[in-house]
């Protein structure tokens, strides 16, 4: 792959990296009579369609134009359907695995489970489902990225109960989130990054709707908090996924989903500089972990 087209898609799978490290800060200032972190995630899937599906009519006019010219592969429905259907199912299973896991072990070690498991998830689908080891480059830069990830957690977690369950969950919201990158691959380059995300993001709110109504009734949600899920919905996953569907067009899944530790960075230093957490030693050397891990990856992509 062309060197100036993979740092085009690093550098929109980092951008999806540096908007997701915001949801952190962002539920913070939900209040606590606000919805629960099911109805969270749920509204933003809600609010993310409202992103994505007027985007899919843009992008169809412009296309319909004679002089636009449309990358995506000529779309097969029946291998849509089944990337659709697989993609809004690994997406809603990585909500529901994420937040019971983050309920049982809290925010910093949940998060740094699923982040940092995520990665060594797509090596190994990379293997089982292309057919392809990953380089000793890869398997090095990610292997220091998430050392970085777990001494950076670890630092921040205090007290925090080690949870059977809570530790299984994030594994699973981890490989859920790893599989969702290589089954959304296949569907932008049918349909597009738009369309695509957009049936798989519908397909999600269809199953996160019911979970969330039957386990916690209808939520009350005031107008802040409101406001708080409209920009969890439309920039840190409708913007987001956008950027991390175009860079699935560049890069490799697995290095895709490596990239996403830029997250936990992100994170870290809104944490530090918005809701004025204390840092540690420990912290900034995970932090310099982290993004010397990721160097060796760009390198490798």
């Amino acid at each position: 792959m062309h060197s100036s087209t993979a740092l085009h898609g690093a550098l929109l799978a980092a951008l999806a990296a540096l908007l997701w490290g915001t949801a952190g800060t962002a539920q913070s200032f939900i209040s606590p009579e606000g919805p629960d972190a099911l109805w969270v995630g749920a509204l933003r899937l809600i609010f993310s369609m409202a992103f994505f599906w007027p985007l899919v009519l843009f992008t169809s006019r412009k296309a319909s134009a004679p002089a636009a010219s449309n990358t995506a592969a000529p779309a097969s429905p029946r291998r849509l359907a089944v990337g659709v259907i697989l993609g809004g199912c690994t997406m809603a299973a990585y909500n529901f695995g994420f937040f019971a896991g983050v309920r049982e072990i809290g925010i910093a070690l949940g998060s740094a489970v699923t982040i940092g498991s995520a990665p060594i998830w797509a090596g190994i689908i990379n293997v089982l489902w292309k057919k392809k080891a990953p380089s000793m480059r890869w398997c090095l830069g990610t292997g220091v990225a998430v050392a970085g990830g777990v001494v950076m957690a670890v630092s921040r977690a205090g007290d925090a109960e080690l949870s059977t369950l809570g530790f299984t969950a994030c594994l699973f919201a981890g490989f859920s989130y790893a599989l969702y990158a290589f089954v959304a691959e296949e569907a932008v380059r049918t349909a597009g990054s738009a369309r695509a995300s957009a049936w798989i993001f519908t397909t999600a709110s269809l199953i996160a709707l019911p979970v969330a109504w039957v386990n916690s009734g209808l939520p009350s949600p005031a107008i802040s908090d409101l406001l708080v899920t409209v920009y969890l919905g439309v920039m840190v996953t409708g913007v987001a996924y956008l950027s991390f569907s175009e860079a699935l067009k560049r890069i490799s899944p697995a290095t895709g989903v490596a990239l996403t530790l830029l997250e936990p960075v992100t994170a870290f230093v809104l944490a530090a500089l918005v809701a004025h957490e204390p840092t540690s030693v420990m912290a900034f050397v995970g932090l310099v972990g982290i993004l010397g891990g990721l160097a060796v990856i760009l390198r490798e992509a």
